[in-house]
């Protein structure tokens, strides 16, 4: 009887530490200038920013608010928290893909729509699912986020 809750709690506890995992996706798309300050010449696209905003606490210290992204069907690359990756987009509808593992698999799909020369996508981990939300460039951004390429 021990040995069976021995054997339980072993195997829970490997769940565990094996389920918190995301095995990182690889880049598929050309990155620009990874530094956003640069002037950006191309007048008939947008620098799409990218930035995992997932709370440190919550999901830093096991590593599940690492998040693989994908745009339009192509891979990006993972995001840990506190990354982000600038893109090249056309302007017009996008589809960003979002994964990330806790104690289950978790994907969503977000459409975004890209009108300006600079468009800011905040990106998180969630409890149950992740968000994808356009906001204006963060005040302290530079001090907050690296670049993860």
């Amino acid at each position: 009887m021990a040995s069976t809750r021995l054997i339980l709690l072993a195997a829970a506890t490997l769940l565990v530490i094996a389920g918190c995992s995301l095995t990182p996706a690889p880049n598929e798309v050309t990155l620009p200038c990874q530094d956003f300050n640069v002037p950006f010449d191309n007048s008939e696209d947008s620098q799409l920013v990218i930035f995992n905003d997932t709370n440190k606490f919550l999901y830093g210290l096991d590593g599940t608010g690492k998040l693989n992204v994908s745009t339009d069907g192509r891979s990006v690359g993972q995001l840990d928290i506190g990354e982000y990756v600038v893109l090249t987009a056309n302007r017009g509808k996008h589809k960003i893909d979002l994964e990330h593992w806790d104690l289950f698999h978790f994907s969503s799909a977000h459409e975004i729509t890209v009108e300006d020369r600079q468009i800011f996508l905040r990106v998180k981990a969630k409890a149950t699912s992740n968000e994808a939300v356009v906001v204006d460039r963060p005040v302290d951004f530079n001090d907050d986020f690296n670049a993860a390429f």
